[in-house]
């Protein structure tokens, strides 16, 4: 599929988020181009291939995205309060105004996530 603003292709994605409490238990399958303005609070998304995802303005507060391949995401104004970034990939996101709790990281964990962000 083509984006009809900048003609450039995009790929269509599954995602599939993990219920917290029982791995095996989808609690939300997406397959499409946008999760833009998603409500994604407390969402299992451990290790998940969100890469080139549009998660612009979208709530992910609480969730768990320990792993989570996050490089080229939109995540403009996206809400990553409680959030777990321990180990993420955010390399080349998209990261203007974001909300995110500082003070949940220790200083190493911090020192990384700026350096992915800038």
């Amino acid at each position: 599929m083509k984006c009809d603003k900048c003609g450039q292709e995009i790929e269509e994605k599954t995602i599939k988020i993990y219920s917290r409490y029982d791995s095996k238990k989808v609690i939300f399958e997406y397959k499409g181009y946008s999760l833009r303005y998603a409500d994604l609070r407390n969402a299992n998304l451990r290790y998940a291939d969100l890469r080139n995802a549009n998660l612009r303005n979208a709530d992910l507060s609480g969730a768990d995205l320990r792993n989570a391949n996050l490089s080229y995401a939109d995540l403009r104004n996206a809400n990553l309060r409680n959030a777990d970034l321990s180990g993420a990939d955010l390399r080349n996101a998209k990261s203007e105004g974001i909300i995110i709790n500082l003070k949940s990281y220790k200083k190493e964990q911090l020192k990384q996530l700026i350096e992915q962000l800038n």
